[in-house]
């Protein structure tokens, strides 16, 4: 994620973190929820925002590393959803260089509307860190964004596919592709939708 849609993010922390609260997990999750597994035990989030998503996955006991880069979001989410199975960390795609140095690996990486942040020639980088943290047969999910972004958070253009074929050649493989409404009002009322892709590391 580049320093100017962090910087962006950070002004507009204020609104944005009422948004953010005002949607549950259980509804942005839904779609997925059935490929997380059912035996507890780490997960990175990546652009962990307020903390929403960890906060849902530590009360399933899970642990979690919440990555997120602008600082109003971490304080945030450490102050809404205090749990001892979050652990907060400022990184970021594609190079998670604080993330790679703790040398750990993850059963599941879950990025929720973060993907459409990278440009195009960081995806490459981005999704081969993003195999290096996961143990074998490890699941990464994300959120493709469909349709128009935010005017002042840069979005790069993106697909489904473009994806994918990224994250093959990255060593992923593909379990699931599902396409779906958005849950935000105001990207219903844009037509935004969204493409949850499941992937496995192989």
């Amino acid at each position: 994620m580049t320093q100017s849609v962090i910087n962006a993010y950070a002004e507009d922390a204020h609104f944005l973190i009422q948004s953010f609260e005002a949607i549950s997990a259980d509804d942005v999750l839904s779609h997925i929820v059935d490929f997380i597994p059912k035996t507890t035990g780490k997960i990175i989030e990546i652009g962990a925002g307020t903390g929403r998503d960890a906060a849902w996955l530590a009360s399933k006991g899970w642990g979690v590393l919440a990555v997120e880069p602008v600082s109003e979001f971490r304080q945030a989410g450490q102050s809404l959803h205090p749990s001892p199975l979050i652990e907060w960390c400022n990184d970021s795609l594609p190079f998670l260089s604080r993330i790679l140095q703790r040398n750990e690996q993850y059963e599941l990486a879950l990025l929720v509307s973060v993907w459409q942040h990278v440009p195009k020639e960081a995806k490459l980088t981005s999704l081969t860190n993003l195999h290096s943290i996961l143990q074998k047969e490890g699941r990464l999910i994300l959120s493709v964004r469909n349709g128009p972004g935010s005017i002042t958070r840069k979005c790069y253009p993106t697909s489904a596919k473009e994806t994918v074929d990224i994250a093959q050649l990255c060593g992923f493989q593909l379990l699931s592709s599902q396409r779906v409404p958005s849950v935000q009002i105001g990207n219903q009322q844009a037509q935004v939708t969204w493409t949850w892709l499941v992937f496995t590391a192989v």
